[in-house]
């Protein structure tokens, strides 16, 4: 009985672990390495179970300098969020998805990679969003736009291996252009 409450605590432990990691822009740089930009003074770790909120109105081009292959869970601008530019300097994968419940426009300088499994949704709630980059690198899974602003995607969508089976979902008001027109190219590798 000992062991199995021992397992149990420990299975809640862990899962208890996944955490929200806030942007301040507090720290003395843009680094989102830098502990001091979050909220907590943590910064995320890429460990598949943070979910990333970018909020306020300070340091509005984080510079997202990680570099392991750990996707975030999610990547949301919270309402009232100024107007971010993401450069991406390391690598930014995202396993469910990125939503902008701002009124102002954000944007992704860099690839972004939705990756591994499920159905990731990239949502223009309140404000437009764009990248400069988005890649795909999963197996059968479909990829949902939604939203009542514009996503643009600059340089197309790279689908990666595995292309069969992927496939886009577009819902919502809001316009999809690749490549800066509605249209575009989508690369199955």
């Amino acid at each position: 009985a000992l062991f199995v409450s021992v397992v149990i605590i420990n299975a809640m432990t862990n899962s208890a672990c996944a955490v929200d990691r806030t942007w301040s822009g507090n720290g003395t740089n843009n680094l989102v390495t830098t502990g001091a930009n979050w909220v907590g003074g943590v910064a995320p770790t890429g460990s598949n179970v943070d979910a990333v909120f970018f909020a306020g109105s300070t340091r509005l081009t984080p510079d997202w300098n990680l570099t392991n292959a750990n996707p975030m869970q999610a990547v949301t601008f919270n309402s009232g969020a100024g107007a971010f530019n993401v450069n991406i300097t390391g690598q930014l994968d995202v396993v469910s998805g990125i939503t902008n419940n701002s009124t102002n426009a954000q944007a992704f300088s860099g690839p972004v990679v939705l990756r591994f499994s499920g159905s990731p949704t990239i949502n223009a709630a309140s404000g437009n969003l764009s990248f400069s980059s988005l890649g795909y690198n999963s197996t059968n899974d479909t990829v949902t736009f939604t939203g009542a602003h514009a996503i643009t995607i600059g340089n197309g969508v790279n689908m990666g291996t595995g292309a069969n089976g992927k496939q886009f979902v577009k819902t919502g008001t809001g316009t999809l252009f690749f490549n800066g027109s509605a249209g575009g190219t989508v690369d199955p590798a």
